[in-house]
Formats: C-alpha cells, structure tokens, sequence
C-alpha cells in the first residue's frame, strides 16, 4: 500500500527499525507539512542547498510521522528530552523513537515503535582535514582503530558511529567528544553499518539491552 504522496505506507511494529533515504530536492508535496516557522527558517536560508535541505528533511519526517502516527503532517508538534534529544510532544504516549541526519544531497530518517535510535549519514570528502578532526575529537582508543586503516573511507565510518551514539543518547556537544568512545569492540551501543549512496556511509545506534531489530530500508531516491 502507499500513501497519499505515493511512498510506501509506514507500518512500525515492535522489533523493526524503518529507514527513509530521500535525495534533495525532494517531492514538493512535503513542503506542505511544514509549520509557518519552519517555512520562515527556510525561506530565511541564504544558499539554495541549504533550504532543499531544510525542507526535505523536515518535509519527509513529517509525511512519515504522519502515517506511523495518524495525525496531519503539519499538526505534528516536536520537543527534546532532558538531555536535548529531539521527540514528539503531539502526538504523545504513541512510543515512536526517530532521528534524522543529512548530509550532502540526502537525507536519512530513521524510527521504531520502543526502540530508542541514532543514525548518521555522511558524504565522504577527502578535501576535508579529517587527519586533523581525528586528532581533535577522536579517543585514544579511536585513533588507534584509525590508525590501522589510515583512509578517509575509515574515519567517516568511524564518525557516523560516534554521531549516531551521541544522536542515540541525546548527549550532542554536551561532554567533549574526545571523551566517549564509540568504536567496535568498545561501544556503548550496538552499532549497524547501513546501505548508504555510492560516496557516503551511515550508521545506526541501539541500546545494549536490546535484541537488534529487522532492518527495513525505502530508498526514496
């Protein structure tokens, strides 16, 4: 089944993480989800790609919110947690995590019914002194995992799993990040490498304690 906008219909059930992979610009219709102040902070935008992004991130989480929630696009109300992490304050009590991250031409989405998540999208940019970013906010035991493979393919693996952590637990840029380590083999969450676009990785991020659930991708791109 699809709905109104033609994409598949979202049906979360218990133990299955769902993903949106949308590429900019986007369909139109998801404009139409979009509050008066988010229509102003993107028409407030001075680049191009920065307001497709804008509107098609939000856009496309607001169309699939709707359909896993039943209420309008545009009546979806957004709030944080204690620690800063993005949650839906209407509707409320209906149990649906969700994240969202951007990078480049696409957008990922991400959400479950019970299942707190993180995901992060990179495009991989080798003009980016990403030698230098590791040295700044990478472990001691990160950097040693990056040391065995020096690449640039490495590191962007290694900071979407960081970023899907700190998205996961809400913690953002709240401790600094040279502090957390989130690598395999000493992660404070189950992390999942997801199918991303030719020149970009992602990742996901779960809680320990819970099983790892059916993975559904719609790419929409």
């Amino acid at each position: 089944m699809r709905g109104g906008d033609g994409i598949p219909l979202v049906g979360l059930i218990e133990n299955q993480i769902s993903l949106w992979l949308a590429r900019r610009p986007g369909r139109v219709e998801w404009r139409s989800h979009l509050n008066p102040e988010e229509l102003r902070r993107a028409a407030a935008s001075l680049r191009e790609e920065n307001r497709e992004n804008f509107v098609l991130s939000r856009g496309l989480l607001r169309e699939v919110l709707a359909q896993a929630t039943g209420v309008k696009g545009s009546e979806i109300e957004f709030g944080t947690l204690t620690a800063g992490k993005p949650c839906l304050r209407f509707p409320s009590g209906t149990a649906v995590e969700f994240s969202l991250s951007h990078s480049g031409d696409f957008t990922l989405i991400g959400l479950s019914r019970g299942i707190p998540l993180g995901i992060d999208l990179e495009k991989i940019e080798p003009s980016r002194p990403w030698q230098r970013l590791a040295e700044r906010f990478f472990s001691d035991y990160e950097q040693k995992c990056l040391a065995q493979d020096p690449t640039v393919e490495n590191f962007f693996k290694q900071w979407t799993c960081k970023e899907a952590y700190l998205k996961l637990t809400g913690l953002g840029i709240a401790q600094p990040l040279a502090s957390v380590t989130v690598a395999k083999g000493m992660a404070p969450c189950q992390l999942v490498e997801i199918h991303a676009p030719a020149g970009y990785c992602a990742s996901l991020a779960i809680p320990l304690n819970v099983e790892v659930p059916e993975i559904q991708l719609t790419d929409l791109s």
